[in-house]
């Protein structure tokens, strides 16, 4: 699982499309949950960051930049894509929920979930 960070101008393309650009590619499987969060410092309604879920299908590098201009207005070298884009029932922010002592504050465009953590997630009923 991972989480992949997202600006608020951004949500409703990545949404909408199931899709996400980005700077580099992670190490990520068919079928893996992959949630999307909001930039934590873009956050102005005070929800939980942490507001959408979808299962990933592929990356592939956009390498003349068409596909993230017309999406996102700028060029990124990677686009993913995934499936079935859906809004978490319960937002929520991974810190109040992690067992491990993972990092999710680090900066970048992406954190892998720590797999102690994921099954809190999944016991919670926080990834419906």
């Amino acid at each position: 699982m991972i989480i992949l960070r997202t600006h608020p101008e951004h949500i409703p393309m990545v949404v909408e499309r199931s899709m996400h650009a980005l700077a580099r590619s992670p190490t990520i499987s068919p079928g893996d949950l992959i949630l999307i969060s909001l930039a934590i410092a873009k956050i102005t309604d005070g929800l939980p960051p942490i507001r959408y879920a979808m299962e990933f299908v592929k990356i592939r590098a956009d390498r003349t930049g068409d596909t993230s201009r017309e999406i996102w207005g700028k060029k990124w070298p990677y686009v993913l894509y995934g499936q079935g884009c859906r809004k978490l029932a319960r937002p929520f922010d991974i810190r109040d929920y992690q067992v491990s002592v993972h990092n999710y504050g680090q900066g970048g465009p992406f954190v892998y979930v720590d797999p102690k953590d994921e099954a809190v997630l999944w016991q919670r009923g926080l990834l419906a």
